[in-house]
C-alpha cells in the first residue's frame, strides 16, 4: 500500500477534480466513502446519468446544491484563518509556503485483492487519526473513484482558542507510513518497504506523462542504469568521467571556494540540445550515486589484479576461463559467509548489487537482459536504511574481494559474444552461482522480517536463472527500443560520443 501526499491550496479545485471524470485515468462511480463528518452528510447526490454511461458519472451528474455544501464545509474557516483559497502568486505573503491543503492518494499493489467501501472507509478513518488530522478537528473527506486506491483530502484547519487556526500536523509522514505497515501486515496486503530514505527517486508526473505519451524510456531511467552500471566497473573519479563523455552523456561538475568536486549533474544524449539540457544530480537518479557516496566506494575498492593480454589487447579463452572459474569460487564463499556470518549479508548484498552492474555492462551492455534486470531489481536488498552503504563497505573479507572481482571481470570482458572462444560451461557455473548468492541475501532478509528487500533478491534471482550463459544480444537496446535512436545516428541531436562537452565554470 503506497501513500504519498501532496500539498496545495484550492480545496475545491481538488475535490471537483476527483469526483469529476478524470484527466489521465476514467474516474468510475466517484463518491465519498468517509470524512470528518458521516459520508451520507458529505456526498453530493447524483442526480441522472449522463450519455447512457451508468458508471461513468461526473460533476454534471451531481447535485449543484450538494457539491456546495461539499466545498462551503471545507472550506470554512480558511477565509477568517486569513489563508487564501487559490495559490497565491510570488508577491503574496504566503509564496514559497506549503499549502494547507493536504492530499493523499493511498493506492494498493496489482496483485492486492479489491476492497469494498466499508474496508476502505475503516482504513481511512485509521489513517487519518494515525496522521492526527482528524483529532485536531480538521474537516477532511475520503473519495473514492476506482477499483484499487483512494483519496484522502484534508483542509489543516481547525477551530482553537475561539479562532481558527492553521494547523501543521506533526511527525506524520512517519506515523502515516507506521500505520500503512500495521494495516499491511493485518491484512495480508503486499508489503512495501520502510521510510528509510534509500528509495529511488520516483518519476514526476511530467515525465511519466512524457514516457506514456511518446512510448519512450524516461530518461532518468536510462540515466540511472548507464551511470550505475559505470560507476560499479570503474575504480576513481578519471575513469568515471572518461567513461561518461565516452557515451556521449552530458556531464557537469560542482565545485566548493578550494575547487575541490562536492557533486556532478548528467544529462542524455537527445536532451542535449543549443537552448539547455535537462540536468539530473546524482541524488536525483539514486540514494547511492551522490558524489560523496561515489567517492566513499571508490576509495574502498581494491586495485584490479592484471590479467596477461595477446594480440589486439584481448585476454586468452584459457585465462578468461581461469578468471570465471576463481569468480565462481568467491561467489560461493560468499554465500556460505552469508551463513556462517550474518554479520556480513549488508556488505555482501552491496557488493553482489555491484557485481551485477558490472556484468550487465560486461555481457549485455547496451542492451538489457537478465543481468541488467537483476541488478535493477536487487536495488533495495542492497542499501543500508538511513545511510544506503553498508558499515562494513571498507572492510577486508569477502564483501571486498567481490567488489574487485566484479572490476576485474569488467576489466577482462568475461562474457564476449559468441564465436569468440568463450567457455560457456564456465560462464554458466558463474551466473548459477551469482544466483544461488542472491538467494541467500533473501534469505538473509526474510530472517530480519525485511519482506520487500527480500522480495527484491528473489525477483533478481529469477531473472538471473533466465539469463543465457554467452551475453544477451538478441535483447534490444532500452533506447532503441523505446523509439530512440542509438547515439551513434543521432548527429541532428546532440554531440557525438567523445564530443567535448563544456564544463561548469570553477569557483574560485
Amino acid at each position: 500500500m503506497i501513500a504519498i501526499s501532496y500539498d496545495g491550496w484550492d480545496p475545491a479545485g481538488l475535490v471537483r477534480y476527483l469526483l469529476g471524470p478524470g484527466r489521465y485515468e476514467e474516474h468510475i462511480n466517484p463518491r465519498v466513502i468517509a470524512g470528518s463528518r458521516p459520508p451520507e452528510l458529505l456526498d453530493p447526490r447524483p442526480v441522472t446519468v449522463m450519455d447512457g454511461a451508468p458508471e461513468s458519472v461526473g460533476l454534471k451528474a451531481f447535485d449543484p446544491a450538494g457539491l456546495q455544501a461539499l466545498y462551503t464545509y471545507l472550506e470554512t474557516g480558511v477565509r477568517e484563518a486569513g489563508l487564501p483559497l487559490r495559490t497565491p502568486g510570488p508577491d503574496s505573503l504566503f509564496a514559497g509556503r506549503e499549502g494547507y491543503v493536504w492530499h493523499t492518494p493511498v493506492r494498493l499493489a496489482p496483485e492486492d485483492p479489491i476492497l469494498d467501501d466499508q474496508t476502505w472507509a475503516r482504513i481511512a478513518h485509521r489513517l487519518m487519526r494515525a496522521t492526527g488530522i482528524d483529532q485536531a478537528g480538521c474537516r477532511w473527506v475520503a473519495i473514492r473513484h476506482g477499483e484499487d486506491h483512494i483519496h484522502l483530502a484534508a483542509v489543516l484547519v481547525h477551530w482553537r482558542d475561539g479562532q481558527w487556526r492553521r494547523f501543521y500536523p506533526g511527525l506524520w509522514k512517519r506515523r502515516l507510513r507506521e500505520e500503512v505497515r500495521r494495516i499491511e501486515r493485518e491484512m495480508g496486503l503486499r508489503e512495501t518497504a520502510d521510510a528509510d530514505r534509500t528509495a529511488t527517486p520516483a518519476l514526476t508526473k511530467g515525465e511519466w506523462r512524457r514516457a506514456k505519451r511518446t512510448g519512450a524510456e524516461p530518461a532518468r531511467v536510462w540515466l540511472r542504469r548507464r551511470v550505475s552500471q559505470l560507476a560499479a566497473t570503474v575504480t576513481g573519479a578519471a575513469e568515471f568521467d572518461a567513461g561518461l563523455r565516452r557515451e556521449g552523456i552530458m556531464v557537469r561538475y560542482r565545485y566548493d571556494k578550494q575547487g575541490d568536486t562536492v557533486g556532478y549533474s548528467v544529462a542524455a544524449p537527445w536532451q542535449a540540445s543549443a537552448t539547455g539540457m535537462v540536468l539530473y544530480s546524482g541524488a536525483k537518479l539514486a540514494p547511492e550515486l551522490t558524489w560523496p557516496k561515489l567517492l566513499q566506494r571508490w576509495t574502498t575498492t581494491p586495485s584490479v589484479e592484471t590479467v596477461p593480454r595477446q594480440h589486439h589487447d584481448r585476454v586468452s579463452p584459457q585465462d578468461r576461463q581461469a578468471v570465471l572459474d576463481e569468480a565462481t569460487r568467491i561467489v560461493e564463499d560468499a554465500a556460505a559467509t552469508i551463513r556462517a556470518e550474518p554479520a556480513h549479508g549488508a556488505a555482501i548484498g552491496w557488493a553482489a548489487g555491484e557485481m551485477l552492474h558490472a556484468m550487465a555492462r560486461t555481457a549485455e551492455f547496451p542492451a538489457i537482459g537478465g543481468f541488467t534486470a537483476a541488478a535493477e531489481q536487487l536495488g533495495p536488498a542492497t542499501r543500508t536504511p538511513h545511510q544506503v552503504l553498508p558499515d562494513r563497505l571498507a572492510l577486508a573479507g569477502v564483501s571486498r574481494h567481490l567488489r574487485g572481482l566484479a572490476r576485474r571481470l569488467a576489466s577482462i570482458n568475461a562474457f564476449p559474444p559468441p564465436g569468440r572462444g568463450s567457455s560457456a560451461t564456465a560462464q554458466a557455473q558463474f551466473t548459477l552461482a551469482l544466483a544461488s548468492l542472491l538467494a541467500e541475501i533473501g534469505a538473509w532478509y526474510q530472517n530480519r522480517d525485511r519482506a520487500p528487500q527480500a522480495r527484491a533478491a528473489c525477483q533478481g534471482t529469477a531473472s538471473l536463472r533466465r539469463t543465457p550463459s554467452r551475453g544477451s544480444p538478441a535483447t534490444p537496446m532500452a533506447v532503441e527500443s523505446q523509439g530512440h535512436a542509438p547515439v551513434s545516428q543521432r548527429a541532428s541531436r546532440g554531440p557525438q560520443p567523445g564530443t567535448q562537452w563544456p564544463r561548469a565554470p570553477r569557483r574560485s
